[in-house]
């Protein structure tokens, strides 16, 4: 079953950075992206879902179920 996603969603999840000291990574599902960042801080990495799933795609992290 999915879920459309009508407005931006973000979390705080549990894996970390070492950014600045040890820190929880924030995500935030939106349009066609996912931005990643840690938290408390400003800087946002974004990916695009298509390439990102073509990438993973090419590199073999396919996991079936």
């Amino acid at each position: 079953m999915t879920t459309k996603l009508k407005s931006e969603v973000t979390r705080e999840v549990q894996a970390f950075t070492m950014d600045n000291g040890k820190r929880h990574l924030v995500i935030t599902l939106k349009d066609d992206v996912v931005e990643v960042r840690a938290k408390g801080l400003s800087r946002v990495v974004v990916f695009n879902l298509r390439a990102l799933y073509e990438q993973g795609i090419k590199e073999g992290r396919i996991r079936h179920g």
